[in-house]
């Protein structure tokens, strides 16, 4: 779970306050849509890449659904990051709890093997009393490839999906699923003190190494990857209405326009070894974008 323990700044200009995620070859940035990564000297610092929708998005009893047509970031420590949170609320207005709803994805190594590949999470206010800006109670399960989830570093794109009723009733219902295969669902209990109007996020960054404090996310003590990158290829957000579902947002990535359509992040937190570079948001030929992690601050 990402640890969050300092926020430097986000590129849309707000100024946030501390707080706490738990948690080259060189990858050119050209034309290539593989996640393929090179292991030289892990020493940091990493740059990685961030970016979020404009727009908040969850409203109370309509069930959202969010898909993101993803190749995750290779490499032991890199971490692929989709979730729905609301940072901004908690950390720049104090008007907000915390609600974050997530994959992350590790293990990209190919090493020793893992508890698990990736992780899926969703973090409500501990109790109704709490404080607001209080990062709360942990809901997180490990996947592992095999049976009902797909091997999701065969090298191909694989659709990464929420589906989410916001509700502050046992209605409430919470399910991931991937290439619309189900891996979790659950329902009522504390996903009732989830927020509505969450931003979408999309991210890669990378942990500190075993033995570093706040490390998160490492499959061992083998190098950390130089170089790698989260690919998506398409991104959608839908609304129920009825029976039938809605387009909220679409982005195909057909165009070096469609990053203009989301903020770019230029901050840090605790368990990163880096900080997030704007610039390493990377349109590619074709309909991709590619969200570089690597030495470098910017294509080059």
């Amino acid at each position: 779970m990402r640890r969050y323990s300092k926020i430097f700044a986000l590129s849309s200009s707000l100024t946030l306050p501390i707080f706490l995620f738990n948690c080259k070859k060189d990858v050119s940035k050209d034309s290539s849509s593989t996640t393929s990564a090179t292991q030289v000297s892990d020493a940091g610092p990493y740059y990685g890449a961030e970016m979020r929708t404009k727009n908040g998005y969850g409203t109370m009893d309509k069930a959202l659904r969010v898909t993101w047509r993803a190749k995750p970031a290779k490499g032991n420590c890199s971490i692929t990051l989709l979730s729905l949170f609301n940072a901004d609320r908690i950390f720049s207005t104090n008007q907000g709890a915390w609600s974050e709803i997530t994959f992350e994805i590790f293990n990209g190594a190919a090493t020793a093997p893992y508890k698990g590949d990736f992780q899926t999470q969703f973090i409500t206010r501990a109790s109704p009393n709490a404080p607001a800006t209080q990062r709360g109670k942990g809901h997180d399960k490990l996947h592992k490839r095999g049976g009902n989830v797909p091997n999701v570093w065969d090298g191909k794109f694989h659709d990464f999906q929420v589906e989410w009723m916001p509700s502050t009733s046992d209605n409430a219902y919470l399910a991931f699923f991937i290439d619309g295969k189900e891996i979790r669902r659950e329902k009522g209990g504390d996903l009732k003190f989830l927020e509505g109007n969450l931003d979408i996020y999309s991210a890669a960054w990378m942990s500190k190494k075993i033995g570093q404090p706040n490390s998160w996310g490492c499959v061992d003590n083998s190098p950390r990857i130089a170089s790698t990158a989260l690919i998506l290829d398409n991104f959608k957000v839908e609304q129920q209405n009825g029976k039938t579902w809605g387009v909220l947002e679409e982005r195909s990535f057909a165009n070096a326009a469609d990053i203009q359509a989301f903020d770019l992040s230029d901050w840090s937190f605790e368990s990163f070894d880096g900080k997030y570079c704007p610039a390493n948001v990377v349109h590619q030929a074709g309909s991709e974008i590619r969200l570089e992690l690597d030495k470098k601050c910017g294509p080059g």
